[in-house]
């Protein structure tokens, strides 16, 4: 008997032990299972995030790729001739007048400002020189040939001017049906190009064919000036009618003027020797008279047309005031200023009380243009 209650009892510890280790057998395999549940939480939520990841920066790739760069101005297409009209509003006074454009590429415009219904000033470039609108007449002020005038093409300027950090993109929009892109700048239209301040700046709105549609000058944290594009004809009457000043003035010009000859051009100095690919198309000699002294100002300007087809003029004359742009060494070594305009750009090559300057649209090729000064009568 005893021994059979030992047994029972041995028996019934084993079943204890049995239950007990299948307890915990129990117990193990679920937080086994609980663990490998959580690790496929786990694993799944990790895929999830590196897979959001993955797809929110390929769209931000996508977005970028797609999205125009804000900082750039593409190369502009000039056009052959083109007519456009602007409202331009002087904020300081309340004064609004309607400028008329006409352009005839490369030696031929017209420009006239109306106010309240009347003709109120204008310049007309053609063969026989530069008039001004006097009302009610017109008056030759500069004889001899000249490029068209009124006719700013900022774009190469500006892109110039954005890689000195004097201009900056800063969007895109449509005026009158026409994509432009907005470009902030320092310096208004005829002055030199600066770095833009939020006191001080021009923002204008350029198109494909370099023609400003719009124009907010601010001044001293005051907008002064704007001038906004009402309509564009990229196919206007050109004809000798509309570059023919009437009725005009018979008064003389303060300035005469001579065509150059072959001769005198080979006696210049200084003197522009165009390189090959760069060609003259006329010249003047010019003397002026009055001023601050009694002695007559006499200048020279020669016309050219680059590789490009574009027109560079080189004026040379006295060094009437020291640079305003910026230094920099042409490819002869020699230094000299270049100066950004959103109207032109002008490269100024001086030697004593001589200068020497190339005006033209492309500040690049007028710096390579002016290593071709030559001041025959000083070193270098």
């Amino acid at each position: 008997m005893a021994s059979t209650k030992r047994a029972d009892r041995r028996a019934a510890a084993r079943d204890q032990q049995r239950a007990e280790r299948a307890r915990r057998a129990t117990v193990a395999q679920r937080r086994t299972e609980r663990r490998r549940r959580a690790g496929r939480v786990a694993r799944q939520a990790v895929f999830a995030a590196v897979a959001f990841a993955l797809v929110s920066g390929i769209a931000a790739v996508v977005r970028s790729a797609t999205k125009p760069a804000p900082g750039t101005l593409a190369v502009a297409t000039p056009l052959p001739s083109y007519a456009i009209d602007y409202r331009v509003e002087f904020t300081n006074g309340h004064v609004v007048n309607t400028d008329h454009h006409v352009v005839d590429r490369p030696f031929r415009s017209l420009y006239t400002t109306t106010r309240d219904g009347k003709q109120v000033t204008g310049s007309i470039v053609n063969e026989k020189g530069l008039w001004f609108l006097q009302p009610p007449q017109w008056q030759l002020i500069t004889p001899g040939g000249a490029p068209a005038g009124d006719d700013p093409q900022p774009t190469l300027a500006l892109r110039a001017g954005i890689a000195k950090h004097f201009a900056k993109v800063t969007g895109k929009r449509t005026i009158i049906g026409r994509a432009c892109t907005m470009v902030r700048s320092g310096g208004a239209l005829g002055e030199t190009m600066k770095k833009p301040t939020a006191r001080n700046h021009t923002d204008l709105c350029v198109d494909g064919n370099d023609l400003i549609l719009d124009y907010r000058w601010t001044l001293d944290g005051k907008l002064v000036q704007t001038m906004r594009a009402v309509n564009v004809d990229l196919h206007p009457d050109v004809s000798d009618a509309t570059f023919t000043p009437s009725p005009v003035n018979a008064s003389p010009s303060p300035v005469t003027a001579t065509a150059l000859t072959d001769d005198i051009r080979s006696k210049l100095d200084p003197k522009f020797t165009p390189p090959p690919g760069v060609t003259y198309a006329e010249g003047w000699v010019r003397i002026e008279q009055g001023g601050q002294t009694p002695a007559p100002r006499i200048t020279t300007s020669e016309l050219y047309r680059d590789r490009n087809g574009e027109v560079i003029e080189v004026r040379s004359g006295p060094s009437d005031s020291g640079p305003t742009g910026f230094e920099v060494r042409l490819s002869n070594g020699r230094l000299a200023s270049l100066d950004l305009n959103i109207d032109h750009s002008t490269v100024t090559v001086t030697v004593g009380n001589q200068a020497v300057r190339l005006v033209g649209r492309d500040p690049d090729e007028l710096v390579r243009l002016a290593a071709s000064v030559v001041f025959q009568a000083s070193p270098g």
